[in-house]
């Protein structure tokens, strides 16, 4: 291939004209996602939960949204009150509401409380500390960042002086359990991987009847697998309704049920606790590649089980190279490379081949003016008894010829083309196996499999039903 020709395809890559590789770039990045989910360890799960304020809370408190200070006040208490390792509060306390009788200061004073008499820390969420205009916001020592720009679908989690939500309570869980927490191993954005399977004792606290049931491995990626490549006749996608991490509903708080207590507790005694909230016009969703839209507690408590599950070994992206472009992508346009490279070499050898077979084959199926003359003087086999033309005979009519022309040339065709394709099948098993050793030997993203495959299976067809045009020897 020539340099032109190089510089032309590397360039199209990276300028990535309509997005084409960016759209098969999350999609492989989203399968892969979605096949580790089946099989993500439980770890983490059995010390985050989350408690869910949802509009059923909203009617059993006969409140409106947002909720007064002194509702959440009962709220937070009674989360308190069992003896949580830490709260954080995904609600945004932008502004200050206070008015007589339901006061912002009053919050203030129980989180203290709490962390002067049990040391139970109580995190809130921040936009962003710079540009709050909440003085209690400013002034409140324990802080989550829970949004962020400039870093596409990964989960920062040092921005600068400030730490983001899942790392912070990282930070408050390793207190516990002795792992490193030392911020110079975790500078580079985390690739959030969600889990499938619920927690058992997600039974306890709702209705599980609409969730995904847990499956042999085997079964799950099976059904993963039939929904990614028939998805447009699936009824059913393999889509999971309940979240990973154990959700508590914020009405059961307020139960007074001693079961309900007892279930509590065990539930959410020295656990990572997130409160957060979706309500039918105020929602805060992300997206998962295993629950469709989600709400965005989920995103952080699931960024932080990644954390607890793999420590300072997250999945992340690959190093960067130069301008936003890392190690995976050069890989891949490496690999676009040798696939163009190998189409035109393995081209150039069939050439070779077709022209040294189709000459070799010519002499004896349809010989030369030269040895036909021969035949004509001397041959014993010039005429069969019947008066048929042997096959080393020469075909004077044009006709005639053309016709035994077109049948060698199908039979050649059916015999090249099986193995101009082999290559191309070596090639597209050389990519999965790559994709696969990328998924278990590393912790990076995954390359863009479905780019590479889409290149390489349409050279593959290409070898398979494109025409070939042979040209006649006796013609030139």
């Amino acid at each position: 291939m020539s340099p032109l020709k190089t510089l032309c395809l590397v360039a199209i890559i990276l300028l990535d004209p309509l997005g084409l590789v960016t759209a098969t770039n999350q999609a492989s990045s989203n399968f892969i996602d979605r096949i580790k989910s089946v099989y993500y360890s439980n770890y983490g799960q059995h010390n985050v939960v989350v408690i869910f304020i949802d509009d059923e809370f909203l009617r059993n408190t006969n409140e409106t949204w947002p909720l007064s200070y002194q509702q959440q006040a009962v709220l937070y208490r009674r989360a308190l009150s069992l003896k949580p390792q830490a709260l954080f509060i995904d609600l945004i306390f932008a502004q200050d509401r206070s008015e007589e009788g339901d006061e912002l200061y009053k919050l203030n004073a129980l989180f203290r409380d709490y962390h002067s008499k049990f040391n139970i820390k109580t995190f809130l969420a921040d936009l962003d500390s710079a540009n709050s205009t909440s003085q209690f916001l400013n002034n409140y020592p324990y802080k989550g960042l829970v949004a962020w720009s400039g870093y596409k679908n990964q989960y920062p989690l040092l921005k600068g002086n400030q730490k983001t939500a899942a790392f912070i309570l990282y930070q408050e869980y390793c207190k516990n359990f002795g792992c490193n927490f030392d911020p110079f191993y975790f500078q580079q954005p985390l690739h959030v991987q969600w889990g499938f399977n619920f927690s058992d004792k997600q039974q306890y606290f709702t209705k599980t009847s609409n969730c995904k049931p847990k499956e042999s491995i085997t079964n799950s990626l099976t059904n993963l697998f039939i929904s990614d490549m028939f998805w447009r006749f699936q009824e059913d996608k393999f889509i999971q309704n309940c979240p990973y991490t154990l959700t508590i509903p914020a009405s059961l708080l307020l139960s007074r049920d001693e079961q309900v207590k007892k279930s509590l507790k065990k539930a959410l005694t020295n656990k990572i606790v997130l409160i957060g909230a979706s309500i039918d016009g105020a929602k805060d969703l992300v997206h998962s590649p295993v629950h469709g839209k989600i709400a965005g507690v989920f995103y952080h408590a699931m960024a932080l089980d990644n954390l607890i599950s793999y420590r300072e070994n997250y999945t992340r992206m690959a190093p960067e190279v130069f301008y936003q472009y890392n190690v995976l992508e050069i890989f891949e346009i490496l690999l676009v490379l040798y696939i163009w490279y190998f189409k035109k070499r393995i081209l150039h050898q069939r050439n070779s081949d077709e022209n040294y077979e189709g000459n070799s084959k010519m002499n004896s199926v349809v010989p030369s003016n030269e040895s036909s003359q021969g035949s004509r003087k001397g041959s014993p086999e010039e005429k069969s008894p019947n008066n048929s033309v042997n096959i080393g005979h020469a075909i004077s009519d044009p006709q005639e010829e053309a016709v035994h022309w077109i049948i060698f040339n199908d039979l050649r065709w059916k015999t090249l083309k099986k193995h101009r394709a082999y290559p191309m099948i070596l090639t597209i098993l050389l990519i999965l196996f790559i994709t696969v050793c990328f998924m278990i030997f590393t912790n990076y993203g995954t390359i863009n499999f479905i780019g590479l495959l889409l290149l390489s299976i349409s050279l593959t067809i290409e070898f398979l039903f494109k025409p070939m045009v042979f040209s006649n020897p006796e013609q030139g």
